[in-house]
C-alpha cells in the first residue's frame, strides 16, 4: 500500500478509536494525539502522491472528524444542561450557568 494511503487509514483508525472511547466514557486524548501526529506525517508527503484513492481517504477522515466533533459538542451540551438543572445561582456574564458551591465538581454517570 502507498505511504499516503497507509497514513490516511491510520489517521482514520485513530479517530474512530477516539470516537469509541468517548462513547464508552474513556479518555480519547492519546488517540487524538496519534491522529494529529499521523496527519502531520501525511502533510509532509509530496503532493505528487495525491491519487483519487487518497482524496477519498481524506474525505472519510473529514467525515469521521465531523462526527467526532458533533459527539463532543453533544456531550458538552449535556454537561451544561446538567449544570443548569443543578445550578441555583443563575448565569454568569458569559451566559453559562454558574455552578453552586455545594455541587460536586464531577459528573459521574
Amino acid at each position: 500500500m502507498k505511504p499516503e494511503l497507509e497514513l490516511s487509514t491510520e489517521a482514520e483508525l485513530h479517530l474512530r478509536n477516539a470516537e469509541r472511547a468517548l462513547i464508552e466514557v474513556k479518555p480519547a486524548d492519546a488517540d487524538l494525539q496519534k491522529t494529529i501526529e499521523t496527519l502531520q506525517r501525511l502533510a509532509i508527503l509530496p503532493r505528487a502522491n495525491r491519487s483519487a484513492e487518497f482524496i477519498d481517504a481524506l474525505k472519510r477522515i473529514r467525515r469521521v472528524a465531523r462526527l467526532l466533533q458533533a459527539q463532543v459538542r453533544h456531550g458538552n451540551n449535556l454537561c451544561r444542561g446538567w449544570m443548569q438543572i443543578a445550578s441555583e445561582t443563575g448565569y454568569g456574564a458569559d451566559g453559562l450557568p454558574v455552578q453552586a458551591a455545594s455541587i460536586a465538581r464531577s459528573w459521574e454517570v
